[in-house]
């Protein structure tokens, strides 16, 4: 079976809410009282894949390394390193080469604790499914306990109170016993969602208004019901907000302009945090500084015959320009902040977005006042 779900579409006319659940019994091929037969889930599994979300693969060790590693004013502090010890300056370069591990190690030990802890999380459960299935053609259906990733589009998923809905589904008249389900993750709506039996209208309705629907990802708090799969992994709902979150915005600038733009991308003063932005700006600034200031010492000899001692000179008037303990102090900042909000249970995997937390100052929020207090007030 394939790892990845395919990125296949449902072979459903229309959507799931408008139709009836004889038209998508016929459409899937399936039987309400018996399901599916491992034949046809064996063909479904090849054609949409496992029911589960596109995975990213975690980050390893190195590249959380490299990462912490290129940025400008670490790369400044290595190179003003690599001349210290070049002019055998040996205090000068020992002192900058421990500030270049305590600056990459707190970083890269920090993220590759959080990114263990986010992997620990997500292998604690595996939620299972309850589905409908048979044998073969004929035989009798059987009421089977299956995992999440194995549910198929066309299965007879059984959901009650307390379970985790597998997929998205379809509710079938006649089988409905006062179902509610928690839709807030699709929704925001802190109030649960009463189901419905009835077919709608309107095919672009909004998905809190689906009400013969249950979604995957929510959560059934009162009653049960018999439903048809109708779309797994990629193409649920919560697959489409999982794929809306990891698209990344893309440069629409062409030929000069979008070299241009890859360069300050390199350089790191677009497209990261600002206050990336402002510390690498400081780094070329100081950088450019700080050969300057070289430059005027060794021109003192007129380039000619320069001693070792003008040029140790030169490389300490350079250095000492160098914010040496500045890398330092904003990695165990940001370490000290991701350390308090993990006792208030909230998990950082990178120690960069703390900034971005810190700069939030009101966040208004529609729906019920699942975030607010009912109260909004826009500035």
């Amino acid at each position: 079976m394939p790892a990845e779900p395919a990125a296949v579409e449902t072979p459903l006319a229309a959507p799931a809410h408008t139709l009836d659940t004889d038209k998508i019994l016929k459409t899937f091929e399936t039987d309400l009282d018996n399901g599916l037969t491992d034949d046809q889930v064996r063909k479904q599994v090849d054609k949409y894949g496992l029911n589960k979300l596109k995975e990213t693969p975690p980050p390893t060790f190195m590249s959380i390394l490299i990462r912490n590693t290129l940025n400008a004013m670490t790369i400044v502090l290595i190179a003003a390193m690599a001349v210290s010890f070049g002019t055998q300056d040996w205090i000068s370069g020992g002192v900058i080469a421990a500030l270049v591990v305590v600056n990459v190690g707190v970083g890269t030990i920090n993220e590759f604790k959080a990114e263990r802890t986010v992997a620990a999380l997500e292998a604690i459960s595996s939620p299972t499914a309850t589905v409908v299935r048979r044998s073969s053609a004929g035989a009798t259906g059987d009421v089977r306990t299956i995992a999440t990733a194995e549910v198929v589009p066309g299965d007879i998923v059984l959901v009650k109170i307390g379970d985790i809905v597998p997929a998205d589904c379809r509710v079938v008249p006649g089988h409905l016993s006062g179902l509610e389900c928690d839709e807030a993750l699709l929704t925001g709506e802190s109030l649960p969602s009463v189901k419905t039996e009835e077919t709608l209208d309107d095919p672009v309705c909004p998905v809190g208004d689906r009400t013969c629907m249950i979604y995957s990802g929510s959560q059934c708090v009162k009653g049960r019901a018999r439903t048809i799969c109708v779309a797994t992994g990629m193409i649920t709902e919560l697959g489409k907000i999982s794929a809306a979150m990891s698209r990344k915005e893309k440069n629409k600038a062409t030929g000069a302009a979008a070299y241009w733009h890859k360069t300050k991308a390199f350089l790191g003063v677009v497209d990261t945090t600002p206050l990336q932005i402002k510390l690498n700006k400081l780094a070329y600034l100081i950088l450019f500084f700080a050969c300057i200031a070289a430059i005027i010492v060794v021109a003192s000899t007129g380039f000619q015959n320069v001693p070792l001692t003008i040029a140790t000179y030169a490389v300490a008037a350079a250095v000492s320009l160098l914010p040496a303990s500045l890398p330092a102090v904003i990695a165990l900042s940001l370490a000290t902040a991701s350390t308090k909000l993990a006792e208030s249970n909230a998990l950082v995997r990178r120690m960069d977005a703390t900034e971005t937390l810190a700069a939030v100052t009101d966040v208004c929020s529609d729906k019920t006042g699942t975030i607010t207090l009912g109260k909004m007030v826009t500035k």
